[in-house]
């Protein structure tokens, strides 16, 4: 007897989902911007930035600020600046690194304590509720039972944030007529909030894996006893490394020694001017010199080489396999 074909996803499951999405990424994502304009003046925002550069700079190379928002914070014209411009995963980012706030005690990623009502505790309530609608996108459908215990906790999450004047934006849109349209445009927008963050972490996991597994090879394979064979090991390590993943980069000017050979680079320009090429160590990679930063998850070479070569040198030193001259 053949089986009963699956019943058809209700529309108001559907709505429900949708309804959720939108009041994550229209009204949580005000309520961020909210937060964060409260703590940086809007007209003030040009020299913050200015300020803060550096600290960006570093989160730009890490990957944690794409191309596109780091266009949004510098724009041509810097005073033109406008946190309306940012988006949901760059709020977030900045409210995390430019703000001042320490990360509640059950970190950014889980849900806070019911009885910490903190300001932050709240923003990492949004990230949490993000992921948790977003863990219905398969189906695209939250019942009727789940959707009132979401929106009830959401809504008192954005209202704390963003102030009472909230409550009456949240309310209509409980109650708005959405057209199939506008669903699947905020069902959409959700994923791909859920999507920017993810790959900012599966960039940042790709490069730490293929580091480690570079340092563990070697690690196994490097002689033991003599102190001036690991730092020549070591440092060829160091310039295997960042020969195969970049090809290039901005570092401080120094030598680098294997076995008596003396590997010098230059950082008076933006790409290497050697006087000698690279020495690649087989035992630690069997690459070839052209290979790109596309190997470990990049497409930037040169963003890439600044976050790689401060992760290499501190896991070669803690492994004493790195000794700078």
């Amino acid at each position: 007897m053949a089986s009963a074909a699956p019943a058809a996803l209700s529309t108001k499951e559907t709505t429900n989902y949708a309804r959720l999405c939108r009041l994550l990424v229209d009204i949580g994502t005000q309520a961020l911007r909210d937060t964060f304009d409260a703590i940086h003046a809007p007209g003030n925002l040009h020299s913050v930035l200015a300020a803060k550069k550096p600290t960006l700079q570093s989160l730009r190379k890490k990957k944690v600020i794409n191309h596109t928002q780091w266009g949004k914070l510098y724009p041509a014209i810097l005073t033109s600046v406008s946190s309306r411009d940012f988006d949901t995963t760059l709020l977030m980012v900045l409210l995390r690194n430019l703000c001042g706030f320490t990360a509640p005690l059950t970190g950014w990623d889980a849900l806070p304590a019911v009885t910490d009502l903190s300001k932050v505790a709240d923003i990492a309530r949004v990230k949490y509720f993000r992921n948790t609608v977003y863990g219905h996108a398969e189906k695209a459908s939250v019942d009727d039972v789940k959707f009132n215990d979401y929106w009830r906790d959401i809504r008192d999450t954005l209202v704390r944030l963003g102030g009472v004047t909230y409550e009456a934006a949240i309310d209509n849109l409980r109650n708005e007529c959405m057209d199939p349209e506008v669903e699947d445009h905020f069902m959409e927008l959700l994923s791909q909030w859920k999507k920017d963050e993810n790959n900012i972490k599966d960039q940042l996991d790709v490069i730490k894996k293929n580091l480690e597994v570079l340092t563990s090879k070697d690690e196994d394979q490097a002689p033991v006893g003599n102190r001036v064979d690991r730092e020549n090991h070591g440092n060829c390590l160091f310039g295997s490394i960042l020969g195969v993943l970049t090809g290039y980069g901005d570092l401080h000017s120094g030598q680098l020694t294997f076995k008596g050979r003396e590997i010098y680079y230059s950082s008076h320009e933006r790409f290497h001017s050697l006087r000698e090429p690279w020495v690649y160590d087989a035992r630690a990679c069997d690459m070839e010199s052209d290979i790109s930063c596309e190997a470990c998850g990049y497409h930037d070479r040169y963003d890439a080489v600044q976050h790689a070569v401060e992760e290499l040198k501190g896991m070669l030193k803690s492994k004493g396999l790195l000794y700078e001259s």
